[in-house]
């Protein structure tokens, strides 16, 4: 069974704002997909204003427990982010759900600047240029948008 990470609802408010919802997850390679084997550091992250929540990800088994991800709808899909700029491996958001530029559309980097396409998660501008950001896998129906 897979982790509800939101409403489609709860996704598409936070998308008229541009905001994202962010939540943790533990990479599937260290934890098997049950709540309680999640580390207790991971259940402790303080509730923001946008839903966060923490469940298990099928995501490569280099990956290590992801602090936070963030989940954001572009042209209608959702789309999942580790919540991690690749040049210094800071968090994107300065406010949490905070990831977008003043236009809404662009993700940024509140650290350095670096603007991220919000479909390929791609860096177009800033230090990190043609890096990526590292893609969380969703499923998405009427119920909501799930760990994949």
């Amino acid at each position: 069974m897979s982790t509800l990470i939101c409403t489609l609802e709860a996704l598409k408010q936070a998308a008229e704002i541009h905001r994202s919802v962010r939540f943790a997850y533990l990479p599937a390679a260290n934890a098997e997909n049950t709540r309680d084997k999640v580390p207790e550091e991971a259940l402790s992250i303080p509730q923001g204003d946008n839903l966060r929540v923490v469940g298990v990800s099928i995501v490569p088994e280099d990956a290590k427990f992801s602090q936070s991800a963030f989940v954001i709808m572009h042209d209608g899909q959702a789309v999942a982010y580790d919540n991690v700029c690749p040049h210094r491996s800071t968090e994107l958001d300065w406010n949490p759900g905070d990831v977008f530029d003043e236009t809404g559309l662009y993700l940024i980097c509140a650290t350095h600047g670096a603007m991220f396409q919000p479909d390929t998660g791609v860096c177009v501008a800033g230090p990190c240029t043609k890096q990526r950001l590292r893609k969380v896998a969703v499923v998405v129906d009427e119920n909501g948008v799930f760990l994949a």
